[in-house]
């Protein structure tokens, strides 16, 4: 996990809460243990509305990761030449 915002990072500063979930592409769990210990102070500055926007963020984030993930999976298979191009 630390891999993923380390990376999405390089393309420069987070602009918000939303930003890093749709960067970052990690779980939901994820998201809310970093609302809750305050790492995203500089983004939010009260815990509690960071939960509030982790939780609104759910399934638009899972769908944004599952179609990621399915598009790596994908281009990983014809690389592999497991599948026709």
């Amino acid at each position: 996990e630390a891999a993923r915002i380390t990376e999405a990072r390089t393309a420069g500063s987070f602009s918000s809460i939303e930003d890093f979930a749709r960067r970052t592409r990690l779980g939901q769990r994820a998201h809310r243990e970093l609302a809750e210990s305050g790492a995203f102070g500089s983004l939010e500055p009260h815990r509690r509305d960071a939960l509030w926007q982790v939780a609104a963020l759910g399934p638009a984030v899972m769908a944004v990761k599952a179609a990621y993930d399915l598009q790596f999976d994908l281009l990983a298979k014809v690389k592999a030449g497991a599948m026709p191009r």
